[in-house]
């Protein structure tokens, strides 16, 4: 079960970026990391800083700048995409709020996941934690042997 409040933008990272590996990391880029030092983190402030070029002038230059329109349309085209079939969770998943609001998730199988059999999404506050699972915003109790914050 996914509690969420408020649900986050969330791009592919190969729509986004498409240098990146698609599913596994490449046995070259695999032993590049393990063989030279830095490599690892000279790759990963690249892609930082690239991801950082293309949010910047949507996030600080315009408050509703035509980056940011492309990116929210990207991002509401993906999601519907992704979840077509189940268009209930469309609603639970879409943000209300503007792209740039909240962090932006980079991520490849998120939404596929939340697709599954096996999840449910609610679209709620918890209002409290107790030893066998949450309490949400409306009483309901939802059991948990885990919990990730």
């Amino acid at each position: 079960t996914l509690i969420q409040r408020t649900p986050n933008w969330v791009l592919g990272r190969h729509s986004v970026l498409p240098i990146l590996p698609k599913e596994q990391t490449p046995w070259w880029m695999v032993w590049i990391f393990s063989n030279i030092p830095g490599a690892m983190r000279l790759y990963r402030n690249v892609l930082l800083a690239l991801i950082d070029s293309l949010l910047w002038p949507s996030k600080v230059l315009h408050r509703d700048g035509f980056m940011k329109r492309v990116f929210e349309r990207f991002g509401r085209n993906e999601m519907a995409m992704t979840l077509k079939q189940k268009p209930e969770l469309l609603e639970k998943s879409m943000p209300e709020m503007r792209i740039g609001c909240k962090r932006i998730c980079f991520a490849d199988d998120y939404l596929k996941a939340l697709v599954r059999d096996n999840v449910h999404v609610l679209k709620t506050g918890v209002a409290r934690i107790v030893e066998d699972g949450v309490i949400t915003s409306e009483g309901e109790h939802i059991p948990a042997d885990v919990l990730i914050y």
